[in-house]
């Protein structure tokens, strides 16, 4: 969105959006229990792809995206195991 507007508010747009996410997690995820950093080999990203595209939850395919970019940049496993957990999460009723 940053690139639509003028460059002399992208600081002030990026931080205002920056509080009010922190906000809402912070309001919603109050008795959230971390999950811990898996131990377990990820799936490989052309895996994760699929289900996450398997899925139809455009949720899941948007966050699996971004997390395989991420992953391309920094071959940080994470990154892949962030992936298919947000299928899980977003599509918990889908078989995979």
């Amino acid at each position: 969105m940053l690139p639509l507007l003028p460059e002399s508010t992208w600081r002030p747009t990026y931080d205002a959006l920056w509080q009010t996410a922190a906000g809402l997690h912070s309001a919603y995820r109050i008795h959230a229990v971390p999950e811990p950093v898996p131990t377990s080999e990820p799936r490989t990203p052309a895996d994760l792809a699929e289900h996450a595209i398997a899925t139809g939850d455009p949720h899941a395919i948007k966050m699996t995206e971004a997390c395989l970019r991420q992953y391309d940049r920094r071959a940080d496993p994470i990154f892949l195991h962030a992936a298919g957990r947000a299928s899980e999460v977003l599509a918990p009723d889908h078989p995979f």
